[in-house]
């Protein structure tokens, strides 16, 4: 991305605990707002090996180590590189189809505190990129993945249970991409539902989900129409504005 590459780092600049900067991701070269919380030098010399960064408005579970290279000094230049670069996250909207768009999920996408950490949002774009030749049921299955993956990239921090790691996460959205039938669709799906913390659903969801089929039911009996009754249930019912710090206390900005 050129407007982040040309913005000045922190190379050659020394930067203490306590001070703003702006930190850039790996995955997308979005500046993100962050403060230096630690620093590691060289015994030898003192240079800078790494600075340990605090995202604001972010749990601290997410602080990280960071190169030098990736910490931008906070001036007037780099600001107005933020600000360009931040469209790549706000325009992702534009790549949702109308389907989508009325998803609460798709209200999140720009959210902090979401339990995805730093990884990329999904390229809704290339999800949605169905050949004209395509059947009705195919064009139907692509939607779903990608609304699957919607759900998934907006749930907020603390409403993933403990089995639900980095590397399962990983695992169930490449599952998900290269799903192809609705079996295989409602069983990603399933997957996400018993993941999900039941303090991050409302009363009313649990018993509409409690009616529906059971899992091993529901993945061999699916189709189209049983998916989205199902998915369309758990984001009706999902506290997307919902999360907990890193206490465990809930955030104050609770969806109700």
């Amino acid at each position: 991305m050129e407007d982040v590459d040309s913005a000045k780092s922190g190379v050659g600049l020394d930067f203490n605990a306590g001070d703003e900067v702006l930190v850039q991701s790996v995955a997308s070269g979005v500046l993100w707002d962050a403060n230096i919380v630690a620093v590691a030098k060289h015994e030898v010399g003192g240079s800078t090996i790494a600075y340990r960064v605090h995202y604001k408005e972010w749990s601290s579970r997410f602080d990280e180590w960071v190169a030098p290279s990736r910490v931008l000094e906070v001036d007037d230049e780099n600001i107005e590189k933020q600000q360009k670069c931040a469209s790549t996250i706000v325009d992702y909207d534009k790549d949702l189809s109308t389907s989508l768009r009325n998803l609460k999920a798709s209200a999140y996408l720009s959210s902090p505190n979401r339990a995805r950490g730093f990884a990329k949002i999904p390229d809704f774009r290339r999800l949605l990129d169905i050949p004209p030749s395509a059947s009705l049921e195919d064009k139907a299955i692509q939607e779903l993945k990608a609304a699957l993956l919607l759900v998934e990239a907006v749930l907020p921090n603390g409403s993933l249970r403990a089995v639900w790691k980095t590397h399962t996460a990983q695992y169930w959205r490449s599952m998900v991409s290269k799903s192809n039938t609705p079996g295989n669709i409602m069983g990603c799906l399933v997957l996400l539902e018993n993941a999900i913390s039941k303090d991050f659903l409302r009363p009313n969801c649990e018993h509409l989900i409690s009616c529906l089929p059971r899992h091993w039911k529901s993945i061999n009996e699916a189709s189209v129409s049983s998916i989205a009754l199902r998915l369309g249930t758990l984001d009706r019912g999902l506290k997307y504005g919902m999360s907990k710090d890193d206490k465990g206390h809930w955030d104050k900005k609770v969806d109700k």
